[in-house]
């Protein structure tokens, strides 16, 4: 679906964005499923509502990391980035990430973006120069700035550290701290050499950054709603304790019931405002412990050749520090896009701003990026919602390309499992509040389970009994007082699922999806329709109006899972011959998209089964 170009006044306008990925490496799948593709889930989620939606990312092209891949290759930087960029776009689409705009920081707005920034904080008196010590490499003849340099972290002890910030304990670190120092290059003993740079006083946006982050706190959601349960009556029915409300039958009639209807009132209370915020407790957490440390300046320029140039004299030979100057991507990507991009990110009255990271990056995304568009003095777009993951492991452990652990984006692509089943079981155990591990038994298990035995199943017995027994076409619906609380508690799986994906709760919102799913397998297995189809004519009324709520209770999935499935949920509306591809009201009863008397497509098999020997030889192939 194309993007508008520019939000629209009296709509819900939504920018999304997800953390850029460096572009010296290959994403695993923690890497997607911690930024491009929950970003990606919640931007389809947004369209699907009929937000005006505005998806960017791309690659982090400068910095060590660029420079340090090149030497490695012996290429250049550029050529490093080029070849990259095409990797990292082949890999998300193959996935099927629907962005706006991916594109790279190595863009032409980039440096005008940077520059003008950086002088507008010169100008308000945030930043000043000092000289400071660094590491510098006799044999190679340069400063060691961050990844040029490991060493063990003075904080932790892990041996591995970085020069700029620690892999295991996450806290950043000055490279001269590094105890046993060595060039990433060479290998050699760095001395400490001085050198001048520019820094960010944090100290004196503080308190606005602060204030900003309590008015944007306090406005916090609720806690939500525990999901529905339901339960079996004696005849195999399932209850809830849902709601009904007005519901036409076929013959004119209407059902009310004021009693429950009170009660979808009152669960419509819980469904969120779009005042509400959404900081997940990582991002509060981490961003907490810098407040509370207190901001202290920060370096912004680096002794490198590949990066943003700084427009100072004496400078000329330094760019910007890649975490100034990578968050002013989004602005540039945008910028890349259209030359409305202002009216994106400097509209705080009408744009809502979602960023999607690992907690890795939670500083720069809380505090560093904030502090510079508070600087500007400007009225920047401010994040509403960060939605911050933890870490997902492999069997356990962590993911490394070196030691052949784990699946990264083009090994998932060579496996032969579709895109879609991939994204469903990332959603499925997305690390919300705690670290999650990719496990190929789960795998195997969660596939077979809930997507094909649970899912599949339903969708396909529904519309492949109508397609057979009624020539794909339903004449005749009137529920009965059970089929409207059948409606009800569908209903309001489909109000938890609106509430969870407002919530940016992503993991969450496939349960109601899940529950619908059982309920109408619950439904048919009830009602036996292959059975009432050799009864009366009564009878075979009766089994019109099951398979009536059976096909649009698939419509409704076809339709919900499209954040997650977009692949599937195109088939299930293909089988349908179902053309809407919006649910802009969602509230109980279950909305009925198909009407009597509509015509549906062709069943076909929606998933394959994952069997033991393929997963064991999985396993044997990504280290586990």
């Amino acid at each position: 679906m194309p993007a508008t170009t520019a939000p629209k006044p009296g709509k819900r306008n939504v920018l999304v964005t997800s953390a850029l990925p460096y572009v010296n490496n290959i994403p695993h799948l923690g890497n997607l499923v911690g930024s491009v593709l929950s970003a990606d889930v919640f931007a389809r989620y947004c369209r699907l509502r009929d937000y005006e939606t505005l998806y960017v990312s791309g690659t982090d092209e400068y910095g060590t990391a660029s420079e340090t891949k090149a030497l490695e290759l012996k290429k250049t930087p550029k050529e490093v980035c080029d070849e990259y960029h095409v990797l990292h776009a082949e890999i998300y689409q193959w996935f099927n990430i629907d962005f706006d705009k991916f594109g790279r920081t190595t863009n032409e707005h980039q440096t005008k973006l940077a520059q003008d920034l950086f002088t507008k904080l010169e100008k308000n008196n945030y930043l000043f120069e000092d000289v400071v010590e660094q590491l510098y490499c006799c044999s190679c003849s340069r400063f060691l700035a961050d990844r040029f340099v490991e060493g063990t972290c003075p904080n932790c002890q892990y041996e591995d550290a970085r020069g700029d910030q620690c892999d295991k304990c996450g806290k950043l670190i000055n490279a001269i701290e590094l105890k046993n120092p060595a060039c990433k290059l060479c290998k050699s003993s760095p001395i400490v050499k001085e050198s001048k740079h520019f820094f960010f006083d944090l100290s004196k946006v503080e308190q606005k950054l602060k204030d900003w982050y309590q008015q944007t706190i306090s406005r916090s959601a609720p806690p939500p709603r525990p999901l529905q349960s339901s339960s079996s009556t004696t005849d195999g029915t399932t209850t809830t304790s849902g709601t009904n409300s007005n519901l036409e039958t076929t013959s004119g009639e209407s059902h009310t019931d004021n009693t429950t209807a009170a009660a979808c009132t009152e669960q419509k209370r819980h469904i969120l405002s779009p005042n509400d915020t959404h900081w997940t407790h990582t991002a509060r957490s981490i961003t907490e412990s810098w407040f509370k440390e207190g901001l202290k300046p920060r370096c912004i320029t680096r002794d490198l050749k590949w990066g943003t140039k700084i427009p100072y004299p004496g400078y000329e030979d330094k760019v910007f520090y890649v975490w100034f100057d990578a968050p002013i991507g989004y602005l540039s990507i945008t910028a890349s896009l259209t030359s409305e991009w202002e009216k994106w990110w400097k509209n705080e009255q009408d744009v809502e701003l979602y960023q999607f990271l690992a907690k890795d990056n939670v500083l720069f995304h809380s505090i560093m990026f904030p502090a510079t568009l508070f600087a500007t003095g400007e009225p920047w777009v401010k994040v509403k919602a960060l939605s911050v993951t933890d870490y997902l492991n492999y069997e356990g452990i962590k993911f490394s390309k070196s030691r052949g652990l784990g699946v990264f984006g083009n090994d998932a692509r060579d496996t032969g499992i579709p895109a879609d089943v991939w994204r469903f079981y990332l959603m499925y155990i997305r690390p919300e509040g705690q670290d999650s591990s990719f496990c190929w038994d789960d795998f195997k298990e969660k596939v077979n389970g809930e997507l094909l035995n649970n899912l599949g199943n339903f969708i396909n017995r529904a519309v492949s009994f109508v397609d057979k027994n009624f020539a794909g076409q339903l004449s005749h619906y009137e529920p009965n007082e059970e089929d409207l609380k059948y409606l009800d508690e569908v209903g309001q799986n489909l109000i938890a699922y609106e509430d969870r994906l407002e919530r940016v709760m992503l993991r969450e919102g496939l349960k109601p999806i899940l529950a619908i799913s059982k309920a109408g397998n619950q439904l048919i297995q009830a009602n036996k329709p292959w059975v009432l189809i050799k009864g009366d004519e009564a009878d075979k009324k009766r089994a019109e109006t099951v398979m009536h709520l059976a096909l649009n209770t698939v419509a409704l999935i076809g339709l919900l899972i499209s954040p997650y499935m977009p692949e599937i949920g195109k088939q299930i509306r293909k089988q349908l011959a179902l053309e809407c591809d919006q649910l802009v009201e969602m509230s109980s009863p279950m909305p009925l998209l198909l009407p009597v008397g509509h015509k549906i497509g062709t069943p076909a098999l929606l998933f394959k089964r994952l069997e033991v020997d393929q997963i064991k030889e999985l396993k044997k192939r990504f280290g586990a």
